[in-house]
């Protein structure tokens, strides 16, 4: 859940979205969501005080772990729009990858 919807400050932006972007990546990239096995109160806490969750240096490329990094910025004025991420190099990587 996205820190703004947690806090009930914002209404539902396409930012929350791409915070659950960046959630969905690490639920792939490790098979399982952050937090999985704390009570949701506890998550919701942690959401708000503490870092983002982010990927391991050693087993993803830095232009992944940057782009799971920006969607998951705390402040919803600050993380990127959907064209900001479409224009991030990790997108780009896999497109010219996906072209030959």
């Amino acid at each position: 859940m996205a820190p703004e919807i947690i806090k009930a400050v914002e209404m539902y932006t396409e930012k929350v979205d791409i915070w659950s972007l960046g959630i969905m990546m690490l639920e792939f990239a490790y098979g399982e969501p952050p937090y999985l096995n704390l009570p949701q109160t506890q998550v919701c806490y942690m959401i708000l005080t503490m870092n983002p969750p982010e990927l391991d240096a050693h087993k993803w490329s830095a232009n992944m772990r940057e782009f799971v990094k920006i969607c998951l910025t705390k402040e919803p004025k600050e993380r990127p729009s959907a064209e900001d991420l479409l224009n991030h190099e990790f997108l780009q990587d896999a497109d010219n990858r996906m072209r030959g």
